[in-house]
């Protein structure tokens, strides 16, 4: 999600800022100061004193993140809550960790949590598509993931609780897997995220097998246009898609403009589709599935003289998948989603 200027003028912020510290400040003053005043007028009567067994203090450890703050954690974070807008919520929940609240994607196919959390969407509360301070300090969490994309100042968040920022080119390499890495290692989970690594790396590649696209000559493409004009994205070796085409076996194809070839995805016009991508031997297609508007776009795209010119889509050899699975963006159970799609539109 890009960051979303604030409308109103400097002295306002200001205002609001402090006035929302404020109320979180009071919040816990008032509680506080409640027990205080029960315990003082408690005294008052003079009743006999009684032992008390001490309450345990939650375990900690302290972490850095990908801003470079050390952040004192708890070592196994039971009620947290994460801004980001699918893949960080995602990985969570695959590894386990009970996450209470997240905020809203309008991308999503209902407007809300990523459709591959299944049944454990009804367990998140949502805190809004911007992250709504009030409704993330209700929940209590014991620690908020908060992806920096988000226009939250982050010392309104560091009133509710411990926070760990996310900052996707901080990583040494923002790879398929390293986003799910990196969370294993920030809520204690390192075991398992390596585990779940490990068993999609092998399906992914028994799964291409499967398919036969060893060896094969395979161009990943967004069928939306985010730039001016009629142009569409072609992922690159180095992007995430590019790294899940090279699991299938696949050889992914850089495409060059200028002799310089993008970090992630290349925009080119539609009108050269065909000679561009006369040596795919299989074209998997991100189609998106979010508003009603995208799918008619890629509906229509599917349809147009220049797309069914192509020589992989006249063959047959072409795969239909959202395209938030094969980007990662719905996490590990969006990959294996592309593969259902795979196997079931190569294999005829």
């Amino acid at each position: 999600m890009l960051k979303r200027p604030y409308n109103f003028k400097l002295d306002e912020q200001n205002a609001h800022d402090i006035e929302m510290m404020n109320r979180i400040t009071r919040r816990r003053f008032i509680g506080a100061g409640g027990v205080a005043i029960g315990a003082a007028l408690a005294g008052c009567a003079a009743p006999p004193a009684r032992e008390t067994t001490p309450t345990a203090t939650p375990a900690t450890r302290t972490v850095v993140d990908l801003a470079g703050r050390s952040v004192m954690v708890p070592s196994d974070p039971q009620r947290v809550v994460a801004i980001d807008n699918n893949r960080l919520i995602v990985h969570l929940v695959e590894l386990g960790v009970p996450v209470v609240g997240a905020t809203s994607n309008s991308s999503n196919p209902d407007g809300g949590l990523a459709p591959t959390l299944g049944d454990k969407a009804a367990q998140i509360a949502l805190v809004g598509e911007e992250a709504n301070l009030e409704k993330i300090t209700v929940l209590r969490p014991d620690l908020i993931i908060f992806n920096k994309s988000y226009d939250v100042k982050l010392e309104l968040l560091e009133a509710i609780a411990p926070v760990v920022v996310f900052d996707g080119g901080a990583l040494p390499r923002f790879g398929l897997f390293e986003p799910l890495q990196w969370l294993g290692r920030m809520v204690g989970r390192q075991a398992q995220a390596q585990e779940l690594e490990a068993a999609s790396r092998n399906t992914i590649a028994d799964e291409g097998s499967a398919a036969g696209l060893k060896g094969k000559r395979v161009t990943l493409i967004n069928m939306l246009n985010y730039d001016a004009g009629d142009t569409l994205a072609i992922y690159s070796p180095s992007s995430m898609s590019g790294e899940f085409g090279q699991l299938l076996g696949a050889t992914i194809v850089p495409v060059e403009i200028d002799g310089k070839t993008a970090d992630i995805a290349t925009s080119v016009s539609v009108e050269v589709l065909p000679s561009l991508l006369a040596s795919t031997d299989v074209l998997i297609a991100g189609v998106y599935g979010g508003s009603e508007d995208n799918a008619k776009r890629s509906a229509d795209r599917k349809e147009s003289a220049v797309w069914r010119s192509i020589s992989a889509v006249q063959r047959g050899d072409v795969v239909y998948t959202d395209v938030q699975n094969f980007t990662h963006n719905y996490g590990l159970a969006g990959l294996k989603q592309t593969l259902d799609d795979i196997a079931e539109q190569l294999r005829k």
